[in-house]
């Protein structure tokens, strides 16, 4: 293996490794753009680009995994200090390329590398059609470009261009060759503020997302996305549509699209496609959301809910297990002198995330404001170890990285249930005793889904068939039409354990939070009340009384010591204990 220039050291802190500092003349939070990808796998090794201010250039950097340290190959990518760049590795040809812009403000060139890899020598080398000085394909000013490869080998970037007082969604590709490129063209406009990114999705295709802050007739933003066929005329593409929208405030001061966004796909030739947002509407909110490959319509799913200061979402997919990661930042408050980088999971068959909390710290270090974590554009597999992700420390001037380790696939479930998502849950033994006394069929024919959240309607359906309460005729509510759990809904109103979320109304698709479980089990199963008080967050909670029952009844002892958490939400893991353990204590 060819020797690096130099390894760097790494300092564990809170959570994460602090690494060299990036302090330069011009060099701003390195880590940058947010839909820009900075680290990439391959040969059996994590490799990133870092800037170093010994040759005060962006350097490529190998990771080492097991000592947590980066080694400087000497290879540097581009010679302005002041740069921002997204980097896309492609095993087909053994090359890595990379969109590099100056700062925001500045008019010079959009160019694009590409760098070969010798996995004999483990080295990288400027392609020499491309040169060390790369390719021009735009000009700025312009917050961020990214690039993408199609399925004929086409390459394409998308970046933004002021116009007035708003942007241009600027897009431009290879023609006659990787290193030959037309003239950039608008596919669509938006604020002033706005971002874009580009990936290459369903084998076949290439898509384009970007934020648009301004309001329409109706005062909405949006998320906007278009999609490009590979085999179709370059200048041709589908027709716009919102993938997301949401109204502003009253004031119109607060959008609900913001230019925080990241692309990724659940595989390699996956028509499905995964957009991490920020949205903000009285309160930030991390989602994703998601492509579906039939309609092309995209669903929303909270990451993180309302009222946290959170933003610069990352999305990252571990393939081996089937789930969808995203990193973020909070506070977001850029006078904050203490901010982390945080992450929350999610089954790919639900994203279903639990939105509560801000999530697992995956880079902190006390008094350092972290921001701007940078993933991989590839999903990543057990046999790549980990999640790598940097960051820079905003007010030390230093760089910053994670590392989650990445466990191989559960195996198959033993004999005797069909569910093959349940091995690694700690409620596999309460989800397997629900299945057996036909409770639950589960969430598809060999899926549960333990982390997926309960919704009143599901809820209504695992306390019929838990208590085995009879049918009744009668329709209690209006909003259950249609639904398939109707006929439970209206037997559990007749049994008197709900009288819905209105005298006319049961709320169906409201999720189940802790408080209202706790009334549900002691009506339900008629556990005895007592005078004792045992949490501190339950204080005036409509809920108090049958919490203090079912911690009388030994069904729980809270989300802490001295606290229940009422207002958390129920996963379908902890529905099917809860209901274990009551049926054990009737």
């Amino acid at each position: 293996m060819t020797l690096g220039v130099a390894t760097v050291n790494a300092v564990a802190v809170g959570d994460g490794y602090r690494d060299h500092s990036y302090n330069a003349p011009e060099v701003s939070v390195p880590s940058r753009d947010v839909p820009q990808s900075k680290t990439w796998y391959t040969d059996g090794t994590w490799w990133g680009a870092l800037f170093s201010p010994t040759g005060a250039s962006h350097f490529i950097h190998r990771y080492n995994a097991s000592s947590h340290t980066w080694t400087n190959t000497g290879v540097a990518v581009d010679a302005r200090n002041s740069s921002h760049a997204d980097y896309l590795w492609d095993s087909t040809t053994n090359s890595l390329y990379v969109a590099s812009l100056g700062t925001d403000s500045s008019t010079g060139p959009i160019l694009v590398f590409k760098l070969n890899y010798n996995p004999t020598t483990n080295t990288y080398a400027h392609d020499p059609d491309f040169g060390a000085a790369g390719v021009q394909v735009g000009v700025g000013p312009a917050e961020t470009v990214t690039i993408a490869k199609d399925s004929t080998g086409q390459l394409w970037v998308v970046y933004e261009n002021p116009a007035g007082a708003g942007r241009n969604i600027m897009v431009n590709r290879s023609t006659t060759a990787e290193d030959v490129w037309g003239a950039s063209f608008s596919i669509g406009s938006a604020g002033a503020d706005d971002i874009s990114a580009i990936i290459a999705f369903g084998g076949n295709s290439v898509g384009v997302m970007w934020s648009d802050e301004r309001t329409d007739g109706s005062n909405l933003t949006h998320f906007r996305f278009r999609t490009h066929s590979d085999a179709a005329a370059d200048g041709t593409w589908g027709t716009t549509v919102s993938a997301a929208s949401g109204q502003t405030d009253e004031d119109g001061i607060e959008t609900f699209a913001e230019d925080h966004l990241s692309l990724t796909k659940p595989s390699a030739n996956s028509g499905e496609i995964l957009a991490a947002v920020k949205t903000n509407n009285s309160a930030n909110h991390i989602r994703i959301l998601r492509r579906n490959p039939s309609t092309g319509a995209w669903s929303s799913h909270v990451v993180v809910g309302e009222g946290l200061s959170v933003s610069r979402p990352h999305v990252v997919v571990d393939s081996t297990n089937a789930r969808a990661y995203v990193f973020y930042v909070g506070p977001e408050n850029f006078s904050a002198l203490d901010a982390n980088i945080y992450y929350k999971s999610a089954p790919l068959s639900t994203l279903s995330f639990t939105t509560g909390g801000l999530g697992t710290p995956y880079i902190n270090d006390s008094n350092v404001r972290i921001t701007d974590v940078s993933l991989s554009k590839h999903s990543v597999t057990s046999a790549m170890g980990g999640i790598l992700g940097i960051a820079s420390g905003d007010n030390n001037r230093t760089y910053y990285h994670g590392w989650l380790p990445v466990g191989s696939a559960p195996p198959p479930p033993p004999p005797g249930h069909p569910f093959t998502d349940i091995n690694t849950s700690k409620f596999k033994n309460d989800i397997i005793w629900a299945w057996e006394e036909g409770i639950t069929v589960g969430c598809s024919a060999t899926r549960f889904c333990p982390d997926g959240l309960v919704t009143r309607a599901q809820m209504a359906t695992f306390l019929v068939r838990a208590l085995d309460l009879p049918a009744t005729s009668t329709d209690y509510f209006t909003d259950d039409e249609g639904s398939t759990h109707e006929a439970r809904i209206n037997s559990l109103r007749a049994a008197g354990i709900t009288v819905g979320c209105t005298a006319t109304t049961f709320c169906p698709d409201g999720l189940v939070t802790r408080g209202q479980m706790a009334t549900f089990l002691v009506r339900g199963y008629d556990l005895p009340s007592t005078s004792t008080d045992y949490f501190t967050d339950d204080e005036g909670n409509t809920h108090e009384a049958r919490i203090n029952a079912l911690r009388a009844s030994g069904i729980t002892s809270g989300c802490a010591p001295g606290r229940f958490c009422p207002n958390g939400i129920v996963t379908r893991g902890q529905m099917t204990a809860f209901l274990h353990r009551a049926s054990i204590n009737e």
